[in-house]
Protein backbone atom coordinates (compact mmCIF):
# COMPACT_ATOMS: atom_id res chain seq x y z
CA UNK A 1 0.00 0.00 0.00
CA UNK A 2 1.40 3.41 -0.98
CA UNK A 3 1.84 6.14 1.55
CA UNK A 4 -1.34 8.11 2.14
CA UNK A 5 -3.62 5.38 0.79
CA UNK A 6 -6.68 4.67 2.91
CA UNK A 7 -7.54 1.17 4.09
CA UNK A 8 -10.96 0.40 5.56
CA UNK A 9 -9.42 -2.32 7.72
CA UNK A 10 -7.18 0.24 9.39
CA UNK A 11 -8.10 0.86 13.04
CA UNK A 12 -7.53 4.59 12.42
CA UNK A 13 -9.48 4.75 9.15
CA UNK A 14 -11.97 7.30 10.55
CA UNK A 15 -9.19 9.51 11.91
CA UNK A 16 -7.36 9.50 8.58
CA UNK A 17 -10.50 10.40 6.63
CA UNK A 18 -11.15 13.36 8.95
CA UNK A 19 -7.50 14.42 8.74
CA UNK A 20 -7.85 14.65 4.95
CA UNK A 21 -10.98 16.76 5.31
CA UNK A 22 -8.92 19.04 7.55
CA UNK A 23 -6.16 19.40 4.95
CA UNK A 24 -3.75 17.24 6.98
CA UNK A 25 -2.04 14.03 5.79
CA UNK A 26 -3.36 14.48 2.26
CA UNK A 27 -2.17 12.10 -0.43
CA UNK A 28 0.34 13.97 -2.57
CA UNK A 29 1.68 11.29 -4.91
CA UNK A 30 -1.09 11.26 -7.53
CA UNK A 31 -1.33 12.91 -10.93
CA UNK A 32 -0.33 16.52 -11.58
CA UNK A 33 -3.98 17.61 -11.44
CA UNK A 34 -4.52 15.82 -8.11
CA UNK A 35 -1.38 17.37 -6.62
CA UNK A 36 -2.43 20.84 -7.85
CA UNK A 37 -5.90 20.48 -6.35
CA UNK A 38 -4.37 19.16 -3.14
CA UNK A 39 -2.04 22.14 -2.72
CA UNK A 40 -4.83 24.55 -3.69
CA UNK A 41 -7.07 23.05 -1.01
CA UNK A 42 -4.27 23.30 1.57
CA UNK A 43 -3.59 26.92 0.60
CA UNK A 44 -7.26 27.96 0.86
CA UNK A 45 -7.89 25.97 4.05
CA UNK A 46 -4.89 27.10 6.08
CA UNK A 47 -4.68 30.50 4.37
CA UNK A 48 -8.17 31.37 5.61
CA UNK A 49 -7.30 30.28 9.15
CA UNK A 50 -4.01 32.21 9.08
CA UNK A 51 -5.76 35.36 7.81
CA UNK A 52 -8.36 35.16 10.58
CA UNK A 53 -5.67 34.62 13.23
CA UNK A 54 -3.77 37.68 11.98
CA UNK A 55 -7.01 39.68 12.16
CA UNK A 56 -7.38 38.57 15.78
CA UNK A 57 -3.85 39.74 16.57
CA UNK A 58 -4.41 43.11 14.86
CA UNK A 59 -7.48 43.87 16.92
CA UNK A 60 -5.79 42.78 20.16
CA UNK A 61 -4.34 46.23 20.82
CA UNK A 62 -7.71 47.91 20.44
CA UNK A 63 -9.24 45.80 23.21
CA UNK A 64 -6.81 46.87 25.93
CA UNK A 65 -8.97 49.86 26.85
CA UNK A 66 -12.06 47.70 27.47
CA UNK A 67 -11.33 44.96 29.98
CA UNK A 68 -14.45 42.91 29.21
CA UNK A 69 -13.71 42.77 25.48
CA UNK A 70 -10.04 42.05 26.13
CA UNK A 71 -10.70 39.12 28.47
CA UNK A 72 -13.29 37.65 26.12
CA UNK A 73 -10.97 38.12 23.15
CA UNK A 74 -7.87 36.66 24.82
CA UNK A 75 -9.75 33.48 25.72
CA UNK A 76 -10.67 32.81 22.09
CA UNK A 77 -7.20 33.82 20.91
CA UNK A 78 -5.55 31.31 23.24
CA UNK A 79 -7.87 28.60 21.97
CA UNK A 80 -6.70 29.30 18.42
CA UNK A 81 -3.06 29.35 19.55
CA UNK A 82 -3.58 25.85 20.94
CA UNK A 83 -5.25 24.91 17.63
CA UNK A 84 -2.14 26.04 15.75
CA UNK A 85 0.07 24.01 18.10
CA UNK A 86 -2.09 20.94 17.53
CA UNK A 87 -1.85 21.43 13.78
CA UNK A 88 1.95 21.67 14.04
CA UNK A 89 2.04 18.46 16.08
CA UNK A 90 0.05 16.58 13.42
CA UNK A 91 2.18 17.96 10.57
CA UNK A 92 5.64 17.83 12.15
CA UNK A 93 5.06 14.55 13.99
CA UNK A 94 3.29 12.87 11.05
CA UNK A 95 5.86 10.11 10.50
CA UNK A 96 6.16 9.45 14.22
CA UNK A 97 2.38 9.22 14.71
CA UNK A 98 1.98 6.95 11.69
CA UNK A 99 4.77 4.71 13.01
CA UNK A 100 2.89 4.50 16.32
CA UNK A 101 -0.26 3.52 14.42
CA UNK A 102 1.71 0.84 12.59
CA UNK A 103 3.19 -0.60 15.81
CA UNK A 104 -0.27 -0.78 17.38
CA UNK A 105 -1.48 -2.83 14.40
CA UNK A 106 1.56 -5.05 13.88
CA UNK A 107 0.50 -8.26 12.12
CA UNK A 108 3.11 -10.22 14.10
CA UNK A 109 1.08 -9.77 17.27
CA UNK A 110 -2.28 -11.14 16.20
CA UNK A 111 -3.42 -13.88 18.56
CA UNK A 112 -5.74 -16.79 17.87
CA UNK A 113 -9.13 -16.83 19.58
CA UNK A 114 -10.02 -19.22 22.35
CA UNK A 115 -13.12 -19.36 24.57
CA UNK A 116 -14.05 -15.79 25.57
CA UNK A 117 -10.73 -14.38 24.34
CA UNK A 118 -11.61 -12.81 20.99
CA UNK A 119 -8.88 -10.28 20.09
CA UNK A 120 -10.28 -9.51 16.61
CA UNK A 121 -13.67 -8.73 18.15
CA UNK A 122 -12.06 -6.39 20.69
CA UNK A 123 -10.27 -4.53 17.90
CA UNK A 124 -13.47 -4.23 15.84
CA UNK A 125 -15.36 -2.81 18.80
CA UNK A 126 -12.53 -0.41 19.58
CA UNK A 127 -12.38 0.71 15.95
CA UNK A 128 -16.13 1.34 15.95
CA UNK A 129 -15.84 3.39 19.14
CA UNK A 130 -12.97 5.44 17.70
CA UNK A 131 -14.87 6.18 14.48
CA UNK A 132 -18.04 7.19 16.33
CA UNK A 133 -16.05 9.35 18.77
CA UNK A 134 -14.14 11.06 15.94
CA UNK A 135 -17.34 11.84 14.03
CA UNK A 136 -19.16 13.09 17.13
CA UNK A 137 -16.30 15.34 18.22
CA UNK A 138 -15.98 16.65 14.65
CA UNK A 139 -19.69 17.52 14.55
CA UNK A 140 -19.64 18.98 18.06
CA UNK A 141 -16.69 21.25 17.31
CA UNK A 142 -18.33 22.32 14.05
CA UNK A 143 -21.24 23.68 16.08
CA UNK A 144 -18.83 26.29 17.46
CA UNK A 145 -19.04 28.23 14.20
CA UNK A 146 -22.75 27.53 13.82
CA UNK A 147 -23.50 28.73 17.35
CA UNK A 148 -21.53 31.92 16.65
CA UNK A 149 -23.68 32.56 13.57
CA UNK A 150 -26.87 31.94 15.57
CA UNK A 151 -25.61 34.32 18.25
CA UNK A 152 -25.02 36.97 15.60
CA UNK A 153 -28.52 36.56 14.18
CA UNK A 154 -30.03 36.96 17.64
CA UNK A 155 -27.98 40.13 18.14
CA UNK A 156 -29.07 41.52 14.76
CA UNK A 157 -32.74 40.84 15.49
CA UNK A 158 -32.53 42.46 18.92
CA UNK A 159 -30.81 45.55 17.51
CA UNK A 160 -33.36 45.88 14.70
CA UNK A 161 -36.28 45.53 17.12
CA UNK A 162 -34.82 48.17 19.41
CA UNK A 163 -34.62 50.64 16.51
CA UNK A 164 -30.91 51.38 17.05
CA UNK A 165 -29.68 49.69 13.91
CA UNK A 166 -29.20 52.97 12.03
CA UNK A 167 -26.05 53.77 13.99
CA UNK A 168 -24.93 50.17 14.44
CA UNK A 169 -21.77 48.84 12.80
CA UNK A 170 -20.85 45.33 11.80
CA UNK A 171 -18.96 44.91 15.08
CA UNK A 172 -22.25 45.26 16.98
CA UNK A 173 -23.39 41.99 15.43
CA UNK A 174 -20.18 39.99 15.78
CA UNK A 175 -19.99 37.53 18.70
CA UNK A 176 -16.18 37.59 18.41
CA UNK A 177 -13.99 40.66 18.11
CA UNK A 178 -11.55 40.67 15.16
CA UNK A 179 -10.28 43.04 12.49
CA UNK A 180 -12.45 42.83 9.34
CA UNK A 181 -9.97 42.90 6.40
CA UNK A 182 -12.45 44.48 3.96
CA UNK A 183 -15.10 47.18 4.00
CA UNK A 184 -18.20 46.27 5.97
CA UNK A 185 -20.43 49.34 5.72
CA UNK A 186 -23.44 47.67 4.11
CA UNK A 187 -25.61 44.80 5.31
CA UNK A 188 -24.35 42.48 2.58
CA UNK A 189 -20.72 43.31 3.37
CA UNK A 190 -21.40 42.61 7.02
CA UNK A 191 -22.82 39.26 5.93
CA UNK A 192 -19.56 38.51 4.13
CA UNK A 193 -17.64 39.32 7.31
CA UNK A 194 -19.92 37.02 9.28
CA UNK A 195 -19.39 34.24 6.72
CA UNK A 196 -15.60 34.76 6.91
CA UNK A 197 -15.79 34.44 10.69
CA UNK A 198 -17.94 31.27 10.52
CA UNK A 199 -15.62 29.52 8.06
CA UNK A 200 -12.49 30.50 10.01
CA UNK A 201 -13.95 29.37 13.32
CA UNK A 202 -14.95 26.03 11.81
CA UNK A 203 -11.50 25.52 10.27
CA UNK A 204 -9.88 25.95 13.68
CA UNK A 205 -12.55 23.69 15.19
CA UNK A 206 -11.89 20.98 12.57
CA UNK A 207 -8.12 21.10 13.14
CA UNK A 208 -8.62 20.75 16.90
CA UNK A 209 -11.16 17.95 16.37
CA UNK A 210 -8.73 16.12 14.07
CA UNK A 211 -5.96 16.28 16.66
CA UNK A 212 -8.18 15.28 19.58
CA UNK A 213 -9.69 12.41 17.58
CA UNK A 214 -6.27 11.01 16.66
CA UNK A 215 -5.01 11.39 20.23
CA UNK A 216 -8.09 9.62 21.63
CA UNK A 217 -7.86 6.93 18.94
CA UNK A 218 -4.22 6.18 19.81
CA UNK A 219 -5.04 5.90 23.51
CA UNK A 220 -8.07 3.71 22.77
CA UNK A 221 -6.06 1.35 20.57
CA UNK A 222 -3.23 1.24 23.13
CA UNK A 223 -5.68 0.34 25.91
CA UNK A 224 -7.20 -2.45 23.79
CA UNK A 225 -3.77 -3.85 22.95
CA UNK A 226 -2.87 -3.91 26.65
CA UNK A 227 -6.09 -5.85 27.32
CA UNK A 228 -5.28 -8.25 24.49
CA UNK A 229 -1.71 -8.97 25.59
CA UNK A 230 -2.89 -9.44 29.19
CA UNK A 231 -5.51 -12.00 28.17
CA UNK A 232 -3.07 -13.59 25.72
CA UNK A 233 -0.71 -14.29 28.62
CA UNK A 234 -3.51 -15.94 30.62
CA UNK A 235 -4.55 -18.15 27.71
CA UNK A 236 -1.13 -19.30 26.50
CA UNK A 237 -1.66 -22.96 27.34
CA UNK A 238 -5.15 -23.18 25.87
CA UNK A 239 -4.07 -21.49 22.63
CA UNK A 240 -1.00 -23.72 22.31
CA UNK A 241 -3.10 -26.85 22.82
CA UNK A 242 -5.49 -25.60 20.17
CA UNK A 243 -2.67 -24.89 17.73
CA UNK A 244 -1.30 -28.43 18.22
CA UNK A 245 -4.80 -29.98 17.85
CA UNK A 246 -4.59 -31.37 21.37
CA UNK A 247 -7.50 -31.79 23.74
CA UNK A 248 -8.15 -28.78 25.95
CA UNK A 249 -8.05 -30.90 29.10
CA UNK A 250 -4.76 -32.52 28.16
CA UNK A 251 -2.62 -32.73 31.31
CA UNK A 252 0.88 -34.03 32.06
CA UNK A 253 3.06 -33.81 35.16
CA UNK A 254 5.84 -31.81 33.47
CA UNK A 255 5.61 -29.89 30.19
CA UNK A 256 9.07 -31.10 29.17
CA UNK A 257 7.52 -34.51 28.70
CA UNK A 258 5.90 -32.96 25.63
CA UNK A 259 8.75 -30.95 23.99
CA UNK A 260 6.56 -29.68 21.15
CA UNK A 261 4.04 -28.20 23.60
CA UNK A 262 6.75 -26.69 25.80
CA UNK A 263 8.49 -25.08 22.81
CA UNK A 264 5.21 -23.66 21.56
CA UNK A 265 4.35 -22.22 24.97
CA UNK A 266 7.78 -20.61 25.38
CA UNK A 267 7.43 -19.15 21.89
CA UNK A 268 4.03 -17.63 22.76
CA UNK A 269 5.37 -16.31 26.06
CA UNK A 270 8.31 -14.69 24.26
CA UNK A 271 5.94 -13.12 21.71
CA UNK A 272 3.68 -11.69 24.44
CA UNK A 273 6.68 -10.20 26.27
CA UNK A 274 7.97 -8.57 23.07
CA UNK A 275 4.49 -7.26 22.38
CA UNK A 276 4.27 -5.80 25.89
CA UNK A 277 7.65 -4.08 25.48
CA UNK A 278 6.51 -2.54 22.18
CA UNK A 279 3.33 -1.25 23.83
CA UNK A 280 5.36 0.33 26.63
CA UNK A 281 7.55 2.03 24.00
CA UNK A 282 4.43 3.21 22.17
CA UNK A 283 3.09 4.64 25.40
CA UNK A 284 6.31 6.66 25.77
CA UNK A 285 6.13 7.79 22.14
CA UNK A 286 2.53 9.00 22.57
CA UNK A 287 3.47 10.89 25.71
CA UNK A 288 6.48 12.51 24.04
CA UNK A 289 4.43 13.52 20.99
CA UNK A 290 1.45 15.02 22.80
CA UNK A 291 2.70 16.06 26.23
CA UNK A 292 3.51 19.73 25.48
CA UNK A 293 0.36 20.44 23.48
CA UNK A 294 -1.66 18.83 26.29
CA UNK A 295 0.05 21.15 28.77
CA UNK A 296 -0.73 24.14 26.53
CA UNK A 297 -4.33 22.98 26.26
CA UNK A 298 -4.64 22.76 30.05
CA UNK A 299 -3.18 26.23 30.61
CA UNK A 300 -5.32 27.77 27.85
CA UNK A 301 -8.43 26.10 29.25
CA UNK A 302 -7.81 27.69 32.65
CA UNK A 303 -7.63 31.13 31.00
CA UNK A 304 -10.76 30.43 28.95
CA UNK A 305 -12.71 29.32 32.04
CA UNK A 306 -11.53 32.38 33.95
CA UNK A 307 -12.51 34.71 31.10
CA UNK A 308 -15.93 33.08 30.77
CA UNK A 309 -16.57 33.45 34.50
CA UNK A 310 -15.50 37.10 34.43
CA UNK A 311 -17.69 37.94 31.43
CA UNK A 312 -20.63 36.07 32.96
CA UNK A 313 -20.25 37.96 36.23
CA UNK A 314 -20.39 41.29 34.40
CA UNK A 315 -23.67 40.51 32.61
CA UNK A 316 -27.10 40.88 34.17
CA UNK A 317 -28.55 37.62 35.45
CA UNK A 318 -31.64 38.24 33.30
Amino acid sequence: MSRGELNREDFFYGNKVISRLCGIWLKRDGSLLQQTLCWLYIFLFFGTAACFFICELIILGETFNEIQKFISHIGLLLTHVVGILKCLVLVCQRNRIQNIMGKLQDENYRYSSVDTFQPSLLLKRGKRISIVFSILIFILYTFVGVSAHISSQITINSVVKSGHHQNATCYNFMPYYFFIPFTSNTESQCGYALFFMDISMDIFAWIIACHDGIFAGLLNCLMIQFLIVGRALRTIRKRCLKQLDMHEEYCILHDEFKPELEKNMYGELNRCIKHLNILLQVRNDIENSFTYVTLAQTIATLFVLASCLYVSSSVSIL
